[in-house]
């Protein structure tokens, strides 16, 4: 603007009004500016940055119901030395709750064993009934555990006696699929003065399991 238009300006706005004028244009040429470096600016790239998304902790896979076949092998022995072992096979059903990588859970399973003494009492186990809670850490496909119950046993020949014991136990779990899972579990049971007969009767089985999880 040359110096008559600042003239003409000062006479029709006056210098007040003209100083605020320049401070409005400044204003706007800030905004403009502004403006013009926000619409430059990549779509595509913010778009990414908001599509971000943080890494997702471990699912809880093992939580939930399941239910299974286990097969394998068991030994019994005996304070008077009689030793059997043999083939045991069963089924079981249970229920994780998953806490981040922290699993807990209570199954119950019921085995047929065949399981035979071999000091000529034709004393045989038959069936194992089994409660325990299952506790353990997990990753995506592994999950290893401790375990803690009880495990109600029965024979024949041995006057249909029966009895219950504290078990322990250890195991591991391996996720073929979203759902079924195949695992290896271990377990150790005594029983102190077995049914009243001053016998102390012990019991280790290894199985084989196979399980479909509901989640």
């Amino acid at each position: 603007m040359n110096r008559e238009g600042l003239h003409w300006a000062d006479k029709v706005v006056g210098k007040p009004m003209k100083k605020y004028l320049v401070s409005a244009f400044l204003m706007i040429s800030t905004i403009t500016g502004s403006a013009a470096d926000m619409v430059a600016t990549d779509p595509i790239s913010v778009i990414k940055a908001d599509d971000a998304s943080p890494a997702i902790p471990v699912a809880g896979r093992w939580g939930g119901a399941y239910a299974g076949l286990s097969l394998g092998g068991g030994r019994l022995w005996d304070s008077l030395n009689a030793t059997g072992q043999n083939h045991i096979e069963g089924g079981f059903v249970g229920y994780n709750i998953q806490m981040g990588s922290f699993v807990s859970g209570v199954e119950a399973s019921i085995d047929h064993a065949d399981i035979t003494f071999t000091d000529g009492s034709n004393v045989k186990s038959s069936i194992f009934f089994s409660g325990r809670l299952r506790t353990g850490f997990a990753t995506d496909k592994l999950y290893a555990y401790g375990s803690f119950g009880v495990q109600h046993s029965t024979s024949k020949n041995f006057f249909g006696s029966k009895d219950t014991a504290l078990q322990l136990g250890l195991g591991v779990d391996y996720a073929l699929t979203s759902n079924v899972v195949l695992g290896a579990d271990y377990t150790h049971s005594f029983y102190k003065n077995f049914s009243n007969t001053g016998i102390d009767v012990s019991i280790q089985r290894l199985q084989g399991r196979m399980s479909y999880l509901f989640n």
